[in-house]
């Protein structure tokens, strides 16, 4: 039986990641959060969260979908894309790398070990980039979107 196309009880992205129009800072639980149970807010809750969709729910809707072990709530890592045109820059949000997230057996370190081939990752750990991986030009490319896009949010130029 497939899994329906929803977060089930998966709030992980209301605890990793930050959203700026309610002022909610990455690592910590957003007041609007319940857990199970989801949004409280979710009727008018922000357009970020509205457009949020992490990488493993965008697979649920393909023929090959992520198992249910790399949904974040079970492997404590949220995974997404730069945006839908930047497919090959992924985000690996996560508090903390340790090898049970990460190792060579570990599913999540093994999904993140191929992507990196033809992709660039990159680590954000504790709220912080932490590190960058995959192919060089790719890579570069990113880091240099990156920064970009971080020098508009200090001059206040995006929201």
């Amino acid at each position: 039986m497939p899994l329906p196309l929803t977060c089930g009880d998966c709030t992980m992205c209301c605890k990793l990641l930050a959203v700026p129009e309610i002022e909610k800072p990455a690592l910590k639980w957003c007041k609007h959060c319940s857990n199970p149970g989801g949004c409280g807010i979710y009727d008018t809750k922000p357009k970020s969260c509205t457009e949020f969709e992490c990488i493993w729910l965008k697979t649920q809707k393909t023929p090959t979908p992520l198992p249910l072990e790399l949904r974040p709530d079970k492997s404590r890592v949220v995974l997404s894309c730069w945006d839908k045109d930047h497919t090959e820059f992924i985000y690996a949000y996560m508090e903390k790398a340790d090898k049970f997230r990460l190792g060579a057996k570990s599913a999540m370190g093994q999904l993140l070990r191929e992507t990196a081939k033809i992709s660039a990752i990159m680590f954000v750990i504790n709220g912080k980039p932490d590190r960058l991986s995959g192919p060089k030009e790719i890579a570069e490319k990113m880091f240099a979107q990156h920064q970009e896009l971080q020098s508009q949010f200090t001059e206040g130029k995006r929201v």
